[in-house]
């Protein structure tokens, strides 16, 4: 029996389609899909070839057939190793085009062919057809390919358009002269002429050039050029700190070097320090400005949070209307006022967006929450503030009802369907899914420069497709996003909108709703299923086996001494906002298997579970509480005792006994535990102890 009315994934797709730019498209297709063929069918090159309103059609016929068939052809090279999926797509390429130019006259193709090789250059010399028709050896195509393989290498140091006007010149230069004299008959006066300009060019003196290159450049007339090949860091900086007139400090240098080259603008100082910052953040460093001082931060210190601090202490306060003018990757902190939303929600939101740089301050009593942030990340969370805010405001706006006189609503939209499978396998999360999937794979391949909205009812769909993980439906999640991009190089931008089921302004949804009940019916067939849900196939499985197989009382026994709320979602908390080098340490803490003698004891490693100390065993407890080795080091410990001194489960994050419902881990005093244990280097990951 099949899965019914929700678990059903019927869809009805309702396409905004908004202009942009001029009111007609007149290139037929795609020149990464179709190559040439999309530029002899634009208007001008077609009447300058005289092609025929026949062979328009047909040409139209082609490319809409090729572009139909894109999808399923990216799919199935999508697991071949990059270099063969690169060779499979350049000849389903040329497949394309033999076709589409087996449709033009003799004179017709000859100048269709000319305009390709024009424009891939020498670089189509490797063709085997272009290759045997110039009588270029096997020994001199290796050559050719091995200069392409540089290009990469030439674009980052040169520049993407000298690096174009070198890579032809070399590629040239391994042909002899007959070969270069065949090759221009091949490309036309078009070779010519450019080489003739490429002279005019090299005529200049080097001096009249240099100054046409800076008098060209975009950006402020006080702006920084910027220029470095793999320079040290410390070079960059201290150039940076000189030519801005800063104070640089810097007490550690970051690693590695800095390559960026941009001969056609200058940045202001923000940009460039936001430039800098784009690698530096990779590196976990970045670069702050107070006042007339230039500083480099380093991100990776033991103490995360004194770091968050001290990077909140040093930004920038701005509004929020001010935020549209920062860098991408400028920390700056902003306060956002709630009204509708509490602290609390939104602190948890924000926290999944910040990075290692981040923080947020909760102010409940003003009701405000202050982020300290990158500009780009502070820009999705002012977004998401809005949304919250406003429910039903920017989102639904949208939504309008038109008046149908002559036609039904069923007439109107395009219904598409699909049944799944049966209820043991597939839940309402895979449908939404396998919806959304559905509504890509019908949008008509032809479209460019549109914005097409999805809507769906299903809010977990929505944040697993912003957020994927481990979650059923992988495959389904990465057709979306391979749809989403290839839609996104024809200028289409994808919106997801999520409209709740109740909402009485979405009159489509009662509709869907219908609709799924009939792709339902009893005689409906499911498509073959690329996945199970796996919640639904883990539940089912876990009913079926209820007191089977339960884990044994004495397992965990230690740890849910400690922390009485065990197992619970705290724990996540716990280790979500430690780094790895903390995250280690609390797990032999609260697990007990540690580098401390009572456990060395247990496993045979040593022959005395007895402390260095000589009072007793070296337990945990005796370890964080009473050894003498550590009282210096302790200090830290006591900052947080507020009267809990000797409480394990306090200090280890977990719920002791006298704890009530309300209870939440204290991280200050989990973080200080972790410092402590830090500072007597008795939880080393290497093999060396303190003894």
């Amino acid at each position: 029996m099949q899965i019914r009315n929700s678990f059903s994934t019927t869809l009805l797709v309702f396409f905004a389609l908004i202009e942009s730019g001029s009111a007609s498209v007149y290139a037929s297709g795609s020149s990464d899909l179709v190559g040439i063929l999309a530029s002899i069918t634009e208007p001008g090159n077609a009447a300058e070839l005289g092609l025929t309103q026949d062979q328009l059609d047909r040409l139209e016929a082609l490319i809409k057939q090729h572009e139909s068939q894109a999808l399923t052809f990216s799919s199935q090279i999508r697991q071949l190793p990059s270099a063969e999926q690169k060779s499979k797509k350049a000849d389903n390429l040329r497949l394309i085009e033999r076709q589409g130019l087996a449709l033009l006259t003799d004179s017709q193709r000859s100048k269709a062919e000319m305009w390709r090789l024009q424009k891939l250059g020498p670089a189509a010399l490797v063709e085997p057809e272009v290759a045997g028709l110039m009588g270029i050896s096997d020994e001199q195509i290796s050559k050719i390919k091995n200069i392409l393989e540089g290009k990469s290498i030439l674009d980052r140091e040169m520049g993407k358009a000298k690096a174009a006007v070198e890579l032809n010149t070399r590629i040239v230069a391994a042909l002899d002269a007959s070969q270069k004299i065949a090759w221009q008959t091949l490309v036309g006066k078009a070779e010519k002429s450019e080489a003739a300009s490429e002279n005019a060019d090299a005529a200049k003196s080097p001096s009249d050039v240099v100054v046409q290159a800076q008098a060209n450049m975009a950006g402020p007339a006080d702006g920084y050029a910027i220029n470095f090949n793999a320079a040290p860091w410390s070079e960059v900086l201290k150039w940076l700190a000189k030519e801005a007139e800063l104070s640089l400090q810097a007490d550690l240098y970051p690693q590695g070097t800095f390559s960026y080259r941009d001969p056609f603008r200058r940045y202001s100082l923000s940009e460039t320090m936001d430039v800098m910052n784009s690698v530096l953040l990779g590196k976990g460093y970045t670069l702050m400005k107070k006042q007339r001082v230039l500083m480099t931060v380093d991100l990776g210190g033991d103490n995360a949070e004194l770091t968050r601090a001290f990077v909140r202490e040093l930004a920038e306060s701005v509004s929020i209307e001010e935020l549209a003018k920062r860098g991408d990757f400028e920390i700056v902190k902003c306060v956002f006022t709630l009204e509708r939303s509490t602290v609390e929600e939104i602190e948890k939101e924000v926290r999944l967006l910040m990075g290692p740089q981040g923080s947020v301050v909760s102010l409940p009593t003003a009701g405000q929450v202050l982020v300290c942030e990158t500009g780009s990340k502070l820009r999705i969370i002012r977004d998401l503030i809005e949304r919250s805010e406003k429910p039903d405001g920017a989102r639904s706006a949208k939504i309008v009802t038109l008046p149908l006189k002559h036609v039904s609503a069923d007439e109107v939209l395009a219904s598409y369907s699909v049944t799944l499978g049966p209820s043991d396998e597939q839940n309402a999360y895979t449908a939404g899914l396998e919806a959304i999937a559905m509504a890509l794979r019908c949008v008509p391949l032809g479209l460019h420069d549109r914005d097409l909205t999805i809507v769906t009812s299903n809010r977990s769909v929505l944040q697993v497709i912003r957020r994927p993980r481990q979650q059923s439906g992988q495959c389904t999640i990465r057709e979306i996003y391979g749809a989403v991009e290839f839609l996104g190089r024809r200028g289409c931008r994808v919106r997801l909108r999520w409209v709740p089921a109740k909402n009485e302004k979405f009159t489509l949804g009662p509709l869907a709703k219908r609709q799924a009940k009939r792709a339902t019916r009893d005689e409906c067939s499911a498509e073959p299923a690329t996945f199970q849900a796996r919640s639904t196939t883990l539940r089912l499985l876990l009913n079926e086996h209820a007191g089977a197989g339960q884990i044994p009382e004495r397992v965990g026994k230690y740890s849910k001494r400690i922390d009485k709320a065990l197992p619970g979602k705290h724990t996540r908390k716990l280790y979500d906002e430690l780094t790895r080098k903390e995250s280690e340490v609390l797990v032999q803490l609260r697990t007990g298997k540690s580098r401390l003698n009572s456990y060395l004891r247990k496993i045979g490693a040593v022959e005395s579970d007895e402390c260095t100390c000589g009072q007793s065993a070296e337990t945990v407890e005796h370890f964080l509480f009473r050894c003498r080795r550590w009282t210096v080091q302790r200090e830290i410990m006591l900052r947080y005792a507020r009267g809990k001194m000797g409480d394990l489960s306090f200090f280890l994050g977990g719920k002791a006994e006298s704890d009530d419902d309300k209870w939440q881990p204290d991280m200050g005093a989990v973080r200080a535990t972790i410092q402590f244990a830090l500072a007597t280097k008795r939880f080393r990951m290497d093999r060396e102890r303190d003894m």
